[in-house]
């Protein structure tokens, strides 16, 4: 698939009109000057290209076509009507471009005037809930940064004086006020490899399958992912205003197509004209990449008749471009990619930073005739040579939906590969993506047409498979996405688990308490350490308990190895065999090492009983560490095999542990579901010394997800590094 990201362009509130300069400039004219304001443009890939084309439906039903006008260009970043110059956006929120034109509270001037929260959020021009929090914080903490220090009257209500405020808001940094966002589309190396080796007529044809793919992630993006800010929520726009500029290299100057797709901060719903809630834009750009590269891949088998590589999360390169072609063509890919290695990380956030940190100076060529002959000669040097590319095209076509692969779509998306693999919970975003996915495995990467997405997904989605799912208001609010959904499949098998841990009692009799008792101090006597309170407490709720299926749970440090150690002893003195299993093998080698439980990978287990084995009898007792990060599949895989063999089961793990690759997360509903019925150990027996009590304590307040409170007892205590900016935080860590 193409790369799609949303970079934010802007500046303080006082430089906008200088920022907005600047892109210009630069996309305009491609300027190659130094820039003033490095983060607004500084990143672009400076490289001759046609003039910019606007793409998108427009706001308000006004749409612009053909090439990029720069008076219009300029008017909609500073959030004005492109041909009348009328002012379309307030000065609220990072829209802020124009005079703030709203209705302030009169104020004598007078410094001991005394103001509640409502007007001193109206002066400052921030929420209620801002005011109201930043007094509370300041009140509990002295030391917070530009405090905002108020009294309570006798109602309990806020109070400030006019002196106050005006000594808060001459120490608040300048709004950042955003003009545009930069959805950049950034196509496959390998369509970059051919373009730069074909014919005049061929690259204008790979640019016009390149067009259809930007016209596709914008065209997806105006439907599903541009919204204005309604309270918490978003409400749709009509469309976008947006100039599309084209980039043929990369800062290394090495061949790499990708179009800067700028969007206007603006948009209207019902007629109401402000700036756009970004939040389903980034939520939305993956997936706006997906529905691109389907786009591009089936026109350029059309027209080209290129084949494909197999297609991994979206993503394609073209059949016969080998992987060493594409590395000697992608340096600054190996630049960032070298550093990410060097410091162990691996996220798109470490990438970009990593990239910010190794990005050179822009380079220009003297001459274009001279660079295009270097590109030659280096791909004739690894073997992508004039023949080569002629033998890559004219020898694939693609093939059309039939109604057969549309109902096939629709079986694959409820199977366990299929839009619920990751995550028991999606939204619209996550069936796109696996409807792509589907082509790539079944259609070659090019069955495909944008319409054939759109339809597929809503069918999708208003089938009875589907069901609806009410999210918590703190996931609405940071993604911005209203609709969420789960499967008939997946509820199911929450259903079954939770049945079995809640009403499924074991047929044998539990062991008896003296042998507790005994066990505990036998193992005291031979590791000359004691069992605390909540250990024993959990050795006997797995060990007297009547339960086939047990839920403990077990943070790291805090002991629970030791209390399985005991529980084994008690088990194999009645006649059970514990048998332990991990999802990770390193965390199977711990627990057997620890406890001396034989022990399996989940994996292996599974395994076995897919091809008929049984590694359960009525004896065993399965002892699952770690069960926050087993998948619900496998979950449900398990107890449905320990029911069938008469066992008994019992999962140990941290609710607040990250959760699993697959689709997750039902062990810890499952202890929030159980309550009182599942034991905790509840010591941390770790970090026992006293430097580490700011630690210990950190890690209670995130297992009770106070996480804002756990990162302050921890930046209070200097157990944080921060850095000014990403080279310096580079720096620190590399030192």
């Amino acid at each position: 698939m193409p790369i799609v990201s949303v970079t934010p362009l802007g500046s303080n509130a006082s430089g906008t009109g200088a920022a907005i300069g600047q892109i210009i400039d630069y996309l305009e004219r491609g300027s190659r000057r130094p820039q003033p304001n490095a983060s607004i443009v500084g990143y672009y890939a400076d490289t001759p290209t046609a003039a910019g084309v606007w793409r998108g439906r427009g706001v308000n039903a006004e749409q612009l076509s053909g090439p990029v006008d720069t008076d219009a260009f300029r008017a909609v970043l500073e959030g004005r009507h492109p041909h009348t110059g009328d002012v379309l956006v307030s000065a609220v929120g990072s829209s802020g471009r124009t005079d703030n034109d709203r209705e302030l509270p009169v104020l004598s001037g007078n410094p001991n005037q005394i103001l509640d929260a409502r007007e001193a959020a109206a002066l400052l021009g921030v929420d209620l809930s801002y005011v109201k929090r930043l007094a509370l914080k300041t009140e509990r903490d002295p030391d917070t940064k530009n405090p905002l220090h108020g009294v309570r009257d006798e109602q309990n209500r806020w109070q400030f004086t006019r002196a106050e405020l005006d000594r808060f808001a001459a120490g608040r940094p300048e709004k950042k006020v955003v003009v545009a966002y930069d959805v950049t589309v950034s196509f496959e190396k390998s369509i970059s490899l051919a373009w730069a080796r074909a014919s005049n007529e061929e690259r204008r044809m790979i640019e016009a399958a390149l067009d259809a793919g930007t016209n596709a992630a914008v065209a997806y993006l105006e439907d599903h992912a541009v919204a204005v800010r309604r309270g918490r929520g978003a409400e749709k726009a009509d469309g976008v205003w947006a100039a599309s500029y084209r980039h043929l290299t990369n800062r290394n100057l090495e061949p790499q197509l990708h179009d800067h797709v700028v969007i206007a901060n603006i948009g209207a719903a019902d007629g109401r004209t402000q700036a756009l809630d970004s939040r389903l834009l980034h939520h939305h750009a993956k997936t706006a990449g997906y529905v691109a590269g389907a786009v591009t891949r089936r026109h350029l088998s059309e027209t080209l008749g290129v084949g494909w590589q197999p297609v991994e999360r979206g993503l394609a390169d073209i059949d016969g471009v080998t992987r060493n072609q594409i590395a000697t063509f992608s340096t600054r890919r190996a630049e960032v990619t070298t550093l990410t290695d060097e410091l162990g990380l691996d996220s798109a956030a470490a990438r970009a930073v990593a990239a910010r940190a190794t990005r050179a100076e822009k380079q220009e060529p003297a001459d274009w005739g001279t660079l295009e002959a270097e590109w030659q000669s280096q791909l004739d040097t690894v073997g992508l040579t004039t023949n080569r590319w002629e033998q890559l095209h004219d020898r694939h076509q693609p093939g059309d939906l039939t109604l057969k692969d549309a109902d096939a779509v629709l079986v694959w998306l409820d199977s366990p590969v299929g839009v619920t693999r990751s995550n028991g919970v999606f939204s619209r975003k996550d069936v796109v993506q696996a409807v792509v996915e589907w082509d790539g495995i079944h259609g070659h990467g090019t069955r495909l047409a944008f319409d054939d997405i759109d339809r597929i997904t809503d069918t999708y989605l208003a089938s009875e498979r589907v069901v609806g799912v009410d999210m918590t208001a703190s996931q609405i609010t940071r993604t911005g996405e209203p609709n969420w959904y789960t499967t008939t499949t997946v509820l199911d098998i929450e259903r079954a688990v939770i049945t079995a841990y809640t009403n499924r009692l074991h047929p044998s009799p539990p062991a008896e308490t003296r042998l507790v008792a005994a066990a505990i101090t036998e193992w005291e006597t031979r590791t000359g350490h004691t069992l605390g309170a909540d250990q024993a407490r959990m050795v006997a709720a797995v060990t007297t308990g009547g339960n086939q299926f047990q839920a403990v749970v077990g943070p790291a440090g805090s002991g629970k190895t030791a209390g399985l150690d005991v529980a084994a002893r008690i088990w194999e003195q009645t006649g059970r065999r514990p048998l332990g299993a991990s999802v990770t093998g390193t965390a199977t080698e711990v627990l057997e090492e620890a406890t001396f439980i034989p022990t399996r990978t989940v994996a292996s287990l599974l395994a076995e009983l897919r091809i008929g084995g049984q590694p359960f009898t009525p004896t065993t007792v399965l002892i699952v560490d770690e069960a926050s990060t087993l998948s619900n599949r496998d979950h449900h895989a398990l107890v449905q095999a320990i029911q069938g063999a008469g066992a008994r089961m019992v999962t140990i793990g941290d609710p607040a542990q990250h959760r699993a690759v697959e689709a997750g997360g039902l062990w810890a509903h499952l202890v929030d579901t159980l309550g009182d019925r599942v034991p905790e150990l509840t010591d941390n027996r770790r970090q026992t010394a006293v430097h580490m009590t700011d630690v210990r304590l950190a890690n209670a307040d995130y297992r009770d997800r106070h996480i804002v409170a756990a990162i302050d007892r921890l930046e209070s205590n200097q157990r944080i590094v921060t850095a000014p900016n990403a080279t310096e935080l580079l720096d620190m860590l590399t030192a």
